[in-house]
């Protein structure tokens, strides 16, 4: 599992990085070490709208990784199971995610222009 939630470098352009942290790296599963390459923090909404404020770091990475440990550290329950997966918040609200080739998803949009309010797929 990921230890925190991580973007690509190409990802997530609504949002430009921090400035890097030099002594900032990452392991990666292989064993590599990649370097950090800033943070973003950013809103996103789901699938059915509800909006989300999401830190993340940034590296070279191929795909977006959400960490678990950072969810659950936010007060969240993480359920994975044959019956259903989903991310639940403190308040009670579900978050479903989608299992696809092995990986779970949580479909989500960022919006383009982050200081307006969301209303629909930009």
């Amino acid at each position: 599992g990921a230890s925190a939630t991580v973007v690509g470098t190409d990802q997530v352009k609504a949002v430009k990085a921090s400035d890097p942290d030099p002594n900032r790296w990452h392991k990666m599963a292989d064993g590599n070490v990649i370097q950090n390459q800033g943070e973003k923090l950013f809103r996103a909404a789901t699938e059915d709208y509800r909006s989300l404020q999401i830190r993340t770091q940034v590296a070279d990475v191929d795909k977006a990784l959400l960490s678990v440990s950072q969810i659950a550290r936010s007060g969240a329950t993480v359920v994975f199971s044959p019956k259903g997966s989903y991310i639940q918040s403190p308040g009670g609200t579900a978050l479903p995610m989608e299992l696809r080739n092995n990986v779970y998803h949580l479909k989500m949009w960022v919006p383009k222009e982050q200081g307006k309010p969301f209303r629909g797929r930009t």
